[in-house]
């Protein structure tokens, strides 16, 4: 993914990927994501129900 990752000293709120995300939502800067299914597997996204891959 491209851009800086955050500092986990420094986490904002939120997911933790949100600035980077091309797919982020308002909400992805406010609230961290649950795991959920996306496919085969789990994913922390707030549209992994969506099934959007990155």
């Amino acid at each position: 993914m491209p851009g800086r990752p955050v500092s986990l000293a420094e986490a904002p709120p939120g997911c933790a990927f949100a600035a980077r995300c091309p797919v982020a939502l308002p909400r992805c800067s406010e609230e961290t994501p649950a795991p959920a299914r996306n496919g085969d597997g789990l994913a922390a996204c707030h549209r992994a129900d969506e099934g959007i891959t990155l």
